[in-house]
């Protein structure tokens, strides 16, 4: 390219002339001061409009100011109230999947900022890259050990892995970062799958037939350092597990599932993934294939006896009765913190599911102490008789008394009038009491609801 070329296309792009021959780096830094600067300098004694339209206006210019300094990136700062470590990286990071540099920093006064650089073509990251080399400092053997190794052989994402940052090179706005020691979080592209057909899991008996089918959804996907190994992760719809597969590794295959917090979730909604946890077992296959019965993605693994698979069971008893209560309730129907909520009050929410399910609970009583109203149907002498009562059925879930639709009732198979004065009994108001008769048994059954008090039937046996 001769010099005339070479002169025409400075002309036509000074930006990159003083990029590179000029103070256009100098000039980056100063604007980026600025910005941070914020309204420090701005005139004092005006009106608030006048203050808040002088703010806006001076950092549009400075943003304006910085696009025109750097041919390769446009410049994004943002400066916001509260602390870096609060932020929710997954969903943060994944809003600026078109950025490719964001750094945050933490600022005095309870505030930080965002600055974020997007390339403003396709060649940018080529023409000026941006680098940042770094040093993984994990102890042998150790948690954070296991995750680079995984990291190298799939690609798996690792968080809090302590190391040391030695070099950062790109443009001036990312030059002056400064290398040191800190934590490394490694997360996946949010478009790492996008070229992916919907998934779904699938459960095969020991025949091979299909058991249990689940969608997968947030579908991520990374491959190994040394270009071998890949990693596939899913969630299930209700986010009850997620499913991640390790494949062409060292040791072979291997697929993991990490049972995540039920607590504050829609019961139906993360029934299905924990019905089919609960299901593994010794003969049972789990695969990643293409959704709606398409040819699989992953490999068949073997199941065996899986630590979640208890634990998993005995939920499953828990979302069935929760489910079942939500039918007779316009109240909302959560899945509670089960280490927060009393045993008292996990067994009464277990029993009202099973009676609103049409089972007979069976039980014994010892005494129920009555008021007399109507003296004249009570039975006379020592016989025995049974006894029906109905009461409202109420279950505590999340600190919460939900009342439901149905009554409870109970029949004390076998009970008999313990004898009190005559005149207690001539009218209606006096005190009675019943204690059990042959038996202590009693049948608590869930029965549709009716308009009224809780009533009270006694009948010779």
């Amino acid at each position: 390219m001769g010099g005339t070329n070479l002169d025409v296309l400075a002309a036509r792009h000074p930006e990159l002339v003083d990029y590179y021959f000029g103070d256009g780096g100098e000039r980056l830094h100063r604007l980026m001061a600025d910005a941070l600067q914020g309204g420090r300098d701005l005139p004092r004694g005006v009106p608030p409009q006048d203050m808040l339209a002088a703010a806006v206006e001076r950092q549009r210019a400075i943003v304006t100011n910085l696009d025109q300094v750097d041919p390769f990136y446009r410049y994004e700062l943002e400066i916001r109230t509260g602390a870096v470590g609060d932020l929710p990286w997954d969903t943060e990071l994944g809003r600026w999947a078109s950025a490719a540099y964001v750094q945050y920093q933490q600022l005095p006064d309870g505030q930080y900022s965002v600055l974020r650089l997007l390339p403003k073509s396709a060649e940018s990251a080529r023409l000026r890259p941006i680098t940042i080399s770094g040093r993984l400092e994990v102890t042998s053997g150790s948690p954070e050990h296991q995750a680079v190794e995984n990291f190298v052989q799939f690609g798996t994402p690792f968080v809090d892995v302590p190391g040391t940052v030695t070099e950062v090179s790109g443009p001036p706005g990312v030059a002056r970062s400064t290398p040191g020691q800190g934590r490394f979080q490694f997360m996946v592209a949010p478009e790492s799958a996008a070229d992916l057909p919907d998934l779904e899991i699938r459960l095969l008996d020991t025949t091979g037939a299909t058991h249990h089918t689940l969608n997968l959804t947030d579908v991520e996907l990374s491959n190994g350092l040394n270009g071998t190994g890949s990693w596939l992760s899913g969630y299930d719809q209700g986010g009850a597990v997620q499913f991640q597969f390790f494949v062409n590794g060292r040791d072979g295959d291997a697929v993991q599932l990490n049972a995540q917090s039920l607590t504050g979730k829609v019961p139906a909604d993360v029934l299905p993934a924990v019905r089919l946890t609960a299901d593994l077992g010794p003969g049972m296959g789990i695969m990643a294939a293409v959704r709606g019965g398409g040819p699989a993605v992953t490999p068949v693994w073997e199941m065996s006896d899986e630590p979640v698979t208890p634990v998993a069971r005995w939920h499953v008893r828990l979302l069935e009765a929760l489910i079942a209560i939500q039918r007779h309730t316009y109240q909302r129907i959560t899945v509670p913190d089960v280490d927060a909520t009393s045993t008292d009050d996990l067994d009464a929410i277990l029993r009202v599911g099973r009676l609103l399910r049409g089972e007979h609970v069976e039980g014994t009583w010892s005494e129920i102490p009555l008021t007399v109203t109507s003296p004249e149907n009570l039975p006379v002498g020592a016989d025995e008789f049974t006894f029906a009562g109905l009461f409202p059925m109420t279950v505590r879930i999340n600190g919460r008394d939900i009342a439901l639709n149905m009554r409870r009732q109970i029949v004390y198979c076998a009970a008999r009038l313990v004898e009190p004065a005559p005149a207690e009994t001539d009218q209606a108001g006096g005190p009675l009491r019943l204690v059990p008769g042959s038996t202590d048994r009693a049948i608590i059954t869930a029965v549709p609801d009716v308009t009224g008090p809780p009533r009270v039937g006694i009948g010779e046996a």
